[in-house]
C-alpha cells in the first residue's frame, strides 16, 4: 500500500508533527490522533487543510491521490 508524508499543523502554529501514513488514511482519523496526541479540546471543530492547493479535506475522504503530470 502506498504511503504519503503528511505534515501536521494546529492553526495557531503552536503544535506541528510530520507523519507518513497510509494513502487510503481518513482525513477523521489524521484529525482524531491529533486531538489525542496533543491533548486538543474535543469541542472544537477541527478541519484538514491543503495549504499548497488551498483546499479543505473532507474528514470522511481518504487521501487524495497525486495528480498525474502527463
Amino acid at each position: 500500500m502506498a504511503e504519503v508524508k503528511v505534515i501536521l499543523r494546529t492553526a495557531d502554529r503552536t503544535r506541528k508533527a510530520e507523519v507518513t501514513v497510509p494513502r487510503d488514511q481518513k482525513g477523521a482519523d489524521l484529525i482524531q490522533a491529533a486531538l489525542t496526541n496533543w491533548s486538543l479540546p474535543a469541542d472544537t471543530e477541527y478541519s484538514l487543510v491543503n495549504v499548497t492547493k488551498g483546499r479543505t479535506m473532507h474528514p470522511n475522504a481518504a487521501l487524495p491521490r497525486p495528480s498525474n503530470p502527463w
